[in-house]
């Protein structure tokens, strides 16, 4: 939730949330320590994606803007493309990502066992979601694939290409972007997503990396003593390697990354 807070009452606990926080009246802080959301959590992002729209004014003219990523190891992509979208424009940020994965296709496994996993996500999520009509069709498609003895069902991007923006996004204020290192999987697109803008920077330390095979299932073993992990997915031509990593524009080298030490280096920039 939106709220304004004087920066000798937070604690450490506060960044763990889902907020967005007005620090010192000059710097906002939107925490997202997860992208894989539960119910309450998915409320608390919509909430805070409200707050982002109703403030927007306040947050083009703040001296900066903070994306709290600690502890976030992933997830779903759809919060961080939501939040970029919120800031820095709809249209400027489809456009920006339609570019960056023009020539990328996704190859999903259409197994037995991939598909009823699916099937199983899908009904998970609420009607009302912006992304349940995308996991409903992709489950259709797999499951389709799978009757017709096709091992992938091969997402392909849209063929239609989003307009021109016919202005650069508005939003520039400066943006710090904390990666931890365990930063991984949803975690680097949001990187991908917000390094799309020039006003961003990433601060803390290096990322961690993945591989082009993604969106797992756990399955336990006849023997009942151990699971394995398995991908559902695969990448191919995506632009961001297997095997890459982001370097931070600014190292954070304090032992803790209390949210006090990282505002106060960030109020000095």
């Amino acid at each position: 939730m939106m709220s304004v807070v004087n920066l000798n009452m937070l604690t450490t606990a506060t960044s763990y949330q889902l907020s967005l926080i007005d620090l010192l009246k000059d710097i906002a802080w939107i925490s997202m320590p997860t992208y894989a959301p539960n119910e309450q959590q998915q409320a608390d992002y919509q909430t805070m994606l409200s707050a982002i729209e109703q403030q927007h004014d306040k947050l083009m003219q703040a001296k900066a803007v903070v994306l709290d990523l600690r502890h976030n190891q992933g997830g779903s992509s759809m919060w961080s493309e939501q939040i970029a979208s919120a800031l820095w424009g709809s249209e400027q940020f489809k456009y920006g990502r339609y570019e960056l994965d023009k020539n990328t296709q996704v190859w999903w496994r259409a197994s037995k066992g991939n598909t009823d996993y699916f099937g199983d996500v899908v009904a998970s999520y609420d009607k009302a979601s912006p992304w349940y009509q995308w996991l409903k069709t992709t489950h259709e498609s797999m499951q389709a694939a799978y009757e017709k003895g096709e091992h992938f069902y091969v997402e392909i991007p849209a063929a239609e290409q989003p307009a021109l923006p016919k202005n650069a996004s508005k939003f520039t204020t400066p943006v710090y972007v904390i990666v931890p290192g365990q930063c991984a999987s949803a975690c680097l697109d949001a990187l991908d997503s917000f390094k799309l803008f020039a006003n961003t920077q990433l601060v803390g330390a290096p990322s961690s990396t993945d591989s082009t095979y993604m969106e797992v299932r756990l399955e336990t073993l006849p023997s009942g003593f151990a699971k394995v992990i398995l991908p559902i997915k695969v990448y191919v031509n995506r632009p961001r390697e297997k095997g890459f990593y982001y370097q931070p524009d600014i190292q954070f080298n304090e032992l803790e990354w209390t949210t006090q030490a990282l505002v106060k280096m960030i109020a000095e920039l």
